[in-house]
């Protein structure tokens, strides 16, 4: 309990008469004076009269002997924020928090060091965590009005400090005005034919686009350069296809205000930004497509992708939305879009548009300009990133296409487009495709995957051991179609084998001409966890399995039944889809087989006898060449022929295993 004489000796430091309060001290009682409290405010007086070290060891050694005491804690930490140690005196204080977390004091010290360091958002945050533990506490109450004023003053200071900064930094960006610049420029930014937008604003402080019906030219574009107009373009040209694609990342709704508000939040979302465009800058690299970011000039980023011939629209929108679903989860403070947003557009219509870069956004005053990846800067001179742009060629695109993952490949007329582009080659003279009029049909693109040449361990042991799948596989790649039954088993099988599996469906039904993600998607989705029988697989194919010999037979653990599957060492049962494989000898004679054992030999024998026939084919062929080789000699009725590019003998009879030729 704090006695008179320990009450006035506080009064007297707090009125700074150090001389008077350390006398009273050293008079108190011997009890008095070796009491924690009277112990810690001599420590306190010794520090005020210039014996610091001193009054730190005494304070040390207070808490030492009675780390129970939340006084001495609370006076050392007063003492070091006296002594303008203002860090020590915080770190003090959340010592106290951790100590003794059913008071207070802790917390309003902390806040108090805080906002002594300038740091009134965090003073104000500690404050917070302290209102909910005591919602009622006077004290923390009142620190709370003390600190929104100077929070929100800081905010304003913030604020106005890094548009500061940003002005700074932009007041050094060049941006040209000469005529290949701006020919470039109208190259890769065009959009609708003789349309173009133009940003205004509307009664209530609000902000538009309206369309005027003319082309974009030089003189449109320099005055947008100047800042005197904002113009955008409307993307889907009038065949809906496009030479351009966006993916627009910006601010969700639901942080809006908070990211327009607070200095901190919009620090913290514009990282956000600046990282998920980086990410999705790196996948489309990873797939051989360089990106163009661009700051919107308000709240968000604009990356922009360029092709050199027109893309129909939901190609450029399928590109689009698999490089953002390949984040795997986007931020909940951003929202992506993919302009085009339409696939189609009517002849009368405009379809959605995008602002020009390098303009000023009416909103916020600010230029867009085209950032730097990586330093996340904009570029010095913005001519260089203009000219920087790699657009898309037609193979390019189909490259680009072909190293994405099949779960975002859409194609729904590949067959015509192969066809189209195999009578297009066997044209003479072929127009280029810019010149080709418009027919209303739409472009396809050759986008079909090449299965790769090794499948996993355990997908190739089935196509070893099950004939029946093996040859639902070589339709699909060489036929191009499958009968509903066979689709249903390759679904119904494979889909059971893990991730690895479902790619491998997808791989494999790519090769039809009416492949669909989506649907195939939806039939894996169907599968139950239990994959389906040999007995099933012969119902389902009936002739084929007939054919194809279907008819093995293997010794399982108890209570599994024949799968295909089991040729891959994975035993099918009852409550349960995979048991481990049996360490038991194979048995190789009739068609009698360990699950899994044998499948190694089986791929091997299957692999001879492929290779055989396809030797024998090659043999054939081999002669019929050089049958019509010595039929050319024998019309020209000479052993040697001369050619520009060298010297032929007449080939051996068909003893010989080799032609003879010179140059």
């Amino acid at each position: 309990m704090q006695t008179p004489i320990l009450a006035q000796i506080r009064e007297l430091i707090c009125r700074k008469n150090y001389e008077e309060a350390l006398r009273l001290a050293r008079e108190l009682p011997d009890d008095e004076k070796e009491g924690g409290e009277a112990i810690a405010l001599t420590a306190r007086l010794q520090g005020q009269l210039g014996n610091f070290r001193a009054a730190v060891q005494m304070f040390d050694d207070l808490e030492t002997a009675w780390p129970e005491r939340m006084m001495i804690f609370k006076l050392h930490a007063v003492f070091l924020q006296e002594s303008g140690k203002t860090e020590d005196a915080l770190e003090k204080a959340r010592q106290m928090v951790e100590a003794f977390p059913d008071a207070s004091d802790g917390y309003l010290l902390s806040s108090e060091c805080l906002e002594l360091l300038g740091k009134p958002a965090a003073a104000m945050e500690i404050i917070d965590t302290a209102l909910h533990k005591w919602p009622d506490n006077s004290e923390l109450l009142a620190c709370r009005r003390r600190l929104e004023p100077l929070c929100r003053q800081r905010e304003n200071t913030d604020a106005r400090l890094a548009d500061a900064r940003e002005e700074l930094e932009l007041s050094h960006c060049q941006i040209g005005r000469g005529d290949e610049f701006l020919s470039r420029y109208l190259d890769l930014f065009n959009g609708r034919e003789g349309v173009h937008a133009e940003q205004c604003r509307y009664k209530g402080n609000k902000f538009g686009y309206r369309p005027i019906y003319e082309g974009l030219d030089k003189e449109l574009i320099r005055r947008h350069l100047a800042g005197d107009q904002t113009l955008g373009i409307y993307i889907v040209r009038r065949d809906n296809t496009a030479r351009t694609m966006v993916i627009d990342l910006d601010v969700n709704k639901g942080f809006l205000q908070a990211f327009l508000s607070h200095s901190d939040d919009r620090r913290r979302i514009t990282a956000l930004l600046l990282e998920t465009a980086e990410n999705i800058c790196s996948i489309a690299q990873n797939v051989g497509m360089e990106l163009l970011v661009e700051s919107s000039g308000y709240k968000g980023l604009h990356l922009w992708a360029f092709s050199d011939f027109p893309v129909p629209a939901r190609h450029w929108r399928l590109l689009g939305r698999w490089l953002i679903d390949e984040l795997r989860g986007m931020p909940a403070e951003i929202h992506a879009e993919v302009f085009p947003k339409q696939e189609v557009v009517a002849k009368d219509g405009l379809g959605n548009l995008v602002k020009l870069p390098l303009g000023i956004h009416l909103a916020s005053g600010r230029r867009s300009l085209f950032l730097e990846r990586g330093s996340c800067k904009p570029w010095p001179v913005q001519d260089d990133a203009v000219a920087a742009v790699q657009t898309i060629t037609r193979s390019e695109f189909e490259e680009i296409l072909g190293r994405m993952t099949v779960a975002g490949v859409r194609l729904k007329n590949a067959a015509e487009s192969a066809e189209r582009d195999a009578a297009e080659a066997d044209e003479p003279a072929a127009k280029p495709q810019d010149s080709l009029p418009d027919t209303g049909r739409a472009m396809g693109l050759q986008v079909k995957m090449r299965l790769p040449e090794r499948f996993t361990v355990e997908i190739e042991q089935v196509l070893a051991g099950c004939r029946p799948l093996c040859a639902i596989v070589s339709r699909a790649v060489q036929e191009h179609s499958l009968t509903p039954e066979c689709r249903h088993v390759l679904v119904y099988i494979f889909s059971t084998m893990g991730e690895e599996g479902k790619v491998f469906v997808h791989q494999v039904l790519n090769q039809l001409t009416d492949y669909d993600p989506d649907r195939v998607n939806a039939e894996i989705k169907a599968v139950p966890p239990t994959t389906m029988s040999c007995g099933k697989v012969r119902k389902y194919l009936g002739e084929l399995a007939a054919q194809s010999g279907c008819n093995c037979q293997f010794r399982l653990p108890q209570g599994c039944y024949a799968s295909p599957v089991a040729h891959a060492g994975i035993f099918p049962g009852s409550g349960r889809t995979l048991y481990q494989p049996v360490p038991v000898p194979a048995a190789l004679s009739g068609r009698e087989l360990i699950a899994g054992s044998s499948a190694g030999l089986d791929k091997l024998m299957r692999e001879y006898e492929t290779t055989g026939a396809e030797l024998a084919r090659l043999t054939e062929r081999y002669r019929l060449l050089r049958r019509q080789i010595n039929r050319l000699f024998d019309e020209a009725g000479r052993d040697e022929i001369e050619t520009r590019l060298g010297t032929y003998r007449r080939l051996p009879g068909d003893e010989a295993d080799s032609p003879l030729a010179t140059s």
